[in-house]
């Protein structure tokens, strides 16, 4: 499957292929993946049908299937894929997650699949074989997203009473300013508001954050470092976390001012004294 045989050899193109004889023609793998058929069937995964089984390619080899109709892939883009992955053994599906994604590919780092995703645009179709050395793998693969740098939702009115965010001038938050007395209860505000499908519990998202406590004392932040990636509701993160961000969608940027009961209650955690109310401003870039 994809996370198995794209990760481990896409990533690498450490690829074993099937021994040829001395004198044997070398095959022409691409002509023989034009063969394969791809069937769309509403409401399930599509139908995969090798021209013989069992079916034979010498090395990687990658086709366009249909383009998608979403933005353009770019070089550097981390992918969000779905899959079907056929034995060419005999033609049966050894993994279907056609309607999961997977943070799996990143454009311009497999020259076997980079001559297909840099001409395609997101909803695309690719087919990919890889060889190995007693079998091979045929994957559908369906570009469903990209893992995003920042947030991209529409701005959202301020609301008055709630905390201040500034950003420099690439969008990032840089600081907080708020006034008055904490709110007692968990309070989630959207600053950027997208229309991708919401989070669900037991999701894993990705994102970036930035922390301060309520006087304004930032005291962690992800900008400079790898984005932060989670599973929502496994207890990974505070409860003002997994509680907040369910829910929210990838593309949006959600403010949450948590009292102490939902962070840290009366721990000392160094930066963060006894009964702090923390507020946080979440860039969600990936549900999956």
């Amino acid at each position: 499957m994809l996370r198995k045989a794209v990760v481990l050899t896409v990533g690498l193109l450490v690829v074993v292929g099937c021994a040829q004889e001395p004198g044997d023609t070398p095959p022409d793998d691409a002509a023989a993946l034009a063969k394969v058929v791809v069937t769309e069937r509403p409401g399930q995964s599509p139908l995969v049908t090798l021209p013989t089984v069992p079916f034979y390619v010498s090395t990687p080899v990658a086709r366009l299937v249909t383009d998608g109709h979403g933005a353009a892939l770019l070089a550097g883009q981390e992918l969000l894929v779905g899959e079907l992955v056929v034995s060419c053994t005999d033609g049966s599906v050894v993994d279907d997650g056609w309607t999961s994604q997977f943070p799996d590919l990143v454009v311009g780092k497999n020259s076997v699949l980079d001559a297909v995703l840099t001409t395609a645009h997101i909803g695309a179709q690719v087919l990919f074989a890889l060889p190995n050395a007693t079998d091979c793998d045929v994957l559908l693969l369906v570009i469903t997203d990209v893992v995003l740098t920042q947030a991209d939702g529409t701005p959202v009115p301020p609301v008055p009473g709630l905390p201040t965010i500034s950003v420099d001038d690439a969008g990032v938050p840089t600081s907080m300013s708020a006034s008055g007395t904490p709110p007692s209860n968990l309070v989630v505000q959207p600053l950027l508001a997208s229309d991708r499908p919401p989070a669900k519990a037991g999701d894993t998202i990705k994102v970036h954050y930035s922390g301060w406590l309520w006087d304004g004392t930032a005291f962690d932040s992800s900008w400079a470092r790898e984005p932060f990636t989670l599973t929502l509701g496994a207890d990974q993160v505070i409860a003002g976390w997994d509680q907040g961000l369910v829910g929210q969608s990838a593309g949006s940027r959600v403010l949450l001012v948590i009292p102490p009961a939902l962070a840290y209650e009366d721990k000392d955690k160094g930066q963060i004294p006894p009964g702090s109310t923390l507020v946080f401003v979440v860039d969600i870039l990936a549900v999956f």
